[in-house]
């Protein structure tokens, strides 16, 4: 199974918040529809390696406090914690990783602000934020 879709339109998030990537998401491929579009995430069909790669773009230089952040059925798998004042504190704008999930666990793609003033990720294009998951069958 395969997801791989970017963020329609921007997606503001406010100072030191951490929270899951709720706007909405275009399809450029799926492949064994584990796309929930109710809940913006990714559901296991079975118990799987997923293979997952977020990439936040921010909206203009000044903003580059947002970090990619990642839960796994509920739990968080990542997340930064350089607060900073100054907006400048930045963690990654790209995560990647590999990891077993089980069947109907969720893959929620999440994004935290490092900075205490609001700030946004740009979406509109597929090379904007965008995100891609691969799941492959393990036994």
């Amino acid at each position: 199974c395969y997801e791989r879709r970017y963020l329609s339109s921007n997606h503001s998030i406010g100072g030191y918040e951490h929270k899951k990537i709720d706007g909405s998401w275009t399809s450029i491929h799926s492949i064994g529809a584990t796309w929930d579009t109710g809940q913006k995430e990714v559901k296991a069909p079975w118990d799987a390696w997923a293979d997952i790669r977020l990439m936040l773009n921010p909206t203009s230089a000044d903003e580059c406090s947002v970090s990619v952040s990642l839960k796994i059925n509920g739990t968080t798998i990542y997340q930064c914690e350089a607060n900073s004042t100054d907006g400048r504190t930045t963690n990654g704008r790209m995560g990647a990783w590999e990891l077993p999930v089980n069947k109907d666990d969720d893959i929620e793609l999440w994004v935290k602000n490092q900075d205490d003033n609001a700030h946004s990720t740009y979406g509109g294009a597929p090379h904007h934020t965008q995100f891609t998951i691969r799941l492959r069958r393990r036994y």
